[in-house]
């Protein structure tokens, strides 16, 4: 399995224990993100990779703070070792978003541009 699935997976595993503990329904954050349900669950399995303006959108619409996001212990029964920290420009913003989650939409919004931008290249 390569990294990137790993990391899917254990967001995948992520996302759904915040969902579960919230009582959302995968069909509440289908609509949500304007998806069907299914991509839900496959975000959840970790078979499609979750962007991250969605990933932000889906976290403070669940109330779960990116801060407490312990990717290490959703490894989905694989052994692999958890992802190398977060480097400390991401932490700030992690941070500043924790304090300040009225700017997450502001945040999405710069990451959307950048990530269409990167795409088109």
């Amino acid at each position: 399995m390569s990294e990137e699935q790993n990391l899917n997976r254990r967001i995948g595993a992520a996302l759904r224990e915040a969902r579960l503990s919230r009582g959302v329904t995968q069909d509440d954050l289908a609509q949500l993100l304007e998806v069907d349900r299914t991509m839900i669950s496959r975000y959840e399995r970790g078979s499609r990779t979750l962007s991250a303006p969605a990933l932000l959108s889906v976290f403070d619409y669940l109330e779960y703070s990116l801060g407490t996001l312990d990717l290490g212990t959703h490894t989905n029964g694989t052994d692999s070792p958890a992802p190398a920290a977060l480097p400390e420009s991401i932490q700030r913003i992690v941070a500043m978003l924790q304090q300040r989650p009225e700017l997450i939409g502001t945040v999405e919004d710069v990451l959307e541009t950048f990530l269409s931008a990167d795409e088109a290249l």
